[in-house]
């Protein structure tokens, strides 16, 4: 991980940090709280999927079973599907928020996202 130093020493004594460098200290900040929600993510899609299966594997269940109580959650899904595609498209098309381009979460008040406790 690369850590930006704010304040760089020059001929003149301390410079400000260009926007560069602020930007990058940004990130670094927030990169704990973004590995975090990926394992936290990752561990919810494992046990989740680890249900499916123990669903599964239940003496006596039949299909019809099985794609009836898997239709339960057929809105969590579709929502879960609309999020994943939300997500993935986020992180191939990354840059600068324009005014040309539209994130799915504009509208959202984004410094209310619960993060990571420390």
């Amino acid at each position: 991980m690369v850590i930006y130093t704010i304040f760089k020493t020059g001929s003149s004594g301390m410079e400000p940090p260009t926007r560069e460098q602020v930007a990058g200290a940004a990130l670094d900040a927030m990169t704990r709280d973004y590995t975090l929600a990926l394992a936290e993510v990752n561990g919810s899609i494992r046990r989740a999927l680890a249900l499916v299966v123990r669903a599964e594997r239940i003496e006596g269940v039949d299909a019809q079973q099985l794609s009836e109580w898997l239709n339960l959650f057929e809105i969590e899904m579709g929502a879960f599907g609309d999020l994943c595609r939300s997500w993935t498209d986020e992180v191939e098309n990354a840059g600068p928020i324009a005014d040309w381009r539209v994130s799915d979460l504009d509208g959202i008040d984004l410094d209310t996202v619960p993060l990571a406790e420390a």
